[in-house]
């Protein structure tokens, strides 16, 4: 059986959180165990690994930003399935759905790195 993995950044406090204090219910809900509150990700991310990793092993999760032979691009799910998003021109975006992976390497992600796809520092 496949292992789910996930990381829940926090836009409150603007860093990644550790999940041992934390679970993750399927109907959205985050429990916080050392406060005991039961919220609806108001102010968290929930991005789920893709079980994919780049050339360096380096797991790969939904957000990353990846330098591919293709260009940067922020890996995200489109409801079917991974894919890969490659900003154009600073504002429109198209899908490559190939396996980039192989020879990418994970260089950062959207909410620590937004400049690395051209956004806001």
């Amino acid at each position: 059986m496949k292992r789910i993995k996930y990381r829940l950044w926090s836009e409150f406090e603007k860093r990644y959180l550790p999940l041992w204090d934390y679970a993750i219910k399927g109907d959205g809900y985050i429990i916080d165990f050392l406060n005991g509150i039961n919220n609806t990700c108001q102010d968290e991310v929930v991005e789920q690994y893709t079980g994919l990793k780049d050339k360096n092993g380096k797991e790969i999760y939904e957000g990353d930003i990846l330098d591919t032979p293709g260009g940067r691009c922020l890996c995200v799910w489109d409801g079917d399935g991974w894919t890969y998003q490659f900003k154009v021109h600073r504002t429109d975006w198209f899908d490559i759905v190939k396996e980039f992976h192989k020879n990418s390497e994970v260089i950062g992600n959207i909410h620590e790195n937004p400049e690395l796809l051209g956004g806001e520092e």
